[in-house]
């Protein structure tokens, strides 16, 4: 072992981080969190009725799942609605539901809680973080539908057709009484036509297909917001997550290649507290432009770059002095991925995609020093959405 290895385990060791974290072991603790302990949780269950009142929540069952693990317990609130629970350290996702409604609404809770070693978090289930569901607002709507009738109109009788009179021509004569001709029928002044029966064909309407306002061509940047998460056997037991921005700057040589640049940071959370985690991505993209509906999936390859930091930590020296300082733990990997944009316009694209990393941290930094020699396997992913913008674009 070279003497900067041995540097840098003496300094892990005063980090609030086990030094397995830094060497292969079995236990697989987290770099940022202390060993397992146990914390309490007091839980108070009250809601504010319509008249402004305040009701307590007597024996409501309240359960704690964590999150990493498949454990949980549960308890009832008292008369008052009050509940107290003893839980080991961890992430845990507390869930609750009113057995009758209470002022004719119905309420659900499921408010995440970290328990810390040797510390109280207080938890109010109130109207503000619960999913109220208004149960007498339904029935009403239901009695107030009208009943639909149906009224007939009686049949109506055709009107009975002109009849047509025949006239008469008195004739003179030389005797005494006239002769009387018949002559022809008279026209009726009432003609009617027959009503031509419709026809069947209908002429369809002639519906215009535009062409989709794909673009990939030429420049290309965007904007995004990010959710990252990273595991490893060597750092942590469970993965863990948090949100931050991504963005991006492209170009696209052809309509279905592009060279592109990304970079996304991200507060992680973690129980023994939270650190910050970036990450740069140079690799290429391939569009499938084939549709006319103006989305466009892609598919992605790069090289990544990759740095976790936590700030004030405490760090010893080779005399034995302890100060605090800053923690970065760098390293380098291989990510792919692949999404999918709609584009709004000929500019304008939404989209999001997923990309997976996989890579080593062969480097720890402690303020300016920093230590190589490190294979700290770790696998990261991040999901992105959000716009681009194709100023160069052309049509395909």
């Amino acid at each position: 072992m070279t003497l900067a290895c041995a540097r840098a385990l003496r300094i892990c060791a005063l980090l609030g981080v086990p030094v397995s974290a830094f060497a292969q072991s079995s236990r697989s603790p987290t770099i940022f969190s202390p060993s397992s302990q146990v914390g309490t949780v007091n839980v108070r269950a009250a809601v504010v009725l319509t008249d402004y009142t305040v009701k307590p929540l007597p024996l409501l069952d309240v359960v704690a799942l964590r999150s990493d693990l498949a454990d949980t317990v549960s308890g009832r609130t008292d008369a008052e609605g009050k509940l107290s629970m003893s839980l080991h350290v961890g992430t845990y996702t507390l869930r609750a539901k009113t057995p009758q409604p209470v002022g004719g609404r119905s309420y659900t809770w499921a408010v995440p809680v970290t328990v810390r070693r040797a510390l109280v978090e207080s938890v109010q289930l109130t109207n503000s973080n619960a999913s109220v569901k208004d149960v007498g607002a339904a029935v009403a709507t239901v009695a107030a539908l009208p009943q639909a009738t149906t009224t007939l109109a009686a049949p109506q009788k055709p009107a009975p057709a002109p009849k047509t009179v025949p006239a008469k021509k008195v004739v003179a004569t030389d005797s005494a009484k006239p002769v009387v001709v018949a002559a022809a029928p008279a026209a009726s002044p009432f003609v009617v036509k027959p009503t031509p029966a419709p026809s069947s064909s209908r002429t369809p309407d002639v519906v215009q297909v535009r062409p989709a306002r794909v673009n990939t061509r030429g420049l290309m940047l965007g904007l995004a917001l990010n959710g990252s998460g990273i595991r490893s056997e060597d750092l942590n037991s469970t993965t863990e997550s948090g949100a931050g921005l991504a963005g991006q700057l492209g170009w696209g040589f052809t309509k279905n290649f592009a060279l592109l640049l990304s970079a996304s940071g991200a507060r992680i959370g973690s129980v023994g507290g939270n650190y910050d985690l970036a990450q740069v991505d140079l690799g290429g993209r391939w569009h499938f432009v084939n549709s006319v509906n103006g989305i466009v999936p892609f598919v992605e390859v790069g090289y990544a770059a990759r740095a976790a930091t936590k700030k004030d930590v405490l760090v010893s020296d080779g005399a034995g002095t302890i100060y605090p300082g800053d923690l970065t733990i760098l390293g380098g990997g291989v990510s792919f991925g692949g999404g999918l944009e709609y584009f709004v316009t000929r500019r304008w694209a939404l989209g999001g995609s997923f990309r997976w990393t996989t890579g080593q941290f062969s480097s720890v930094r402690v303020d300016n020093v920093t230590m190589d020699g490190f294979a700290i396997d770790a696998t990261s992913g991040e999901l992105n959405m959000g716009f681009s913008w194709y100023p160069m674009g052309k049509e395909r």
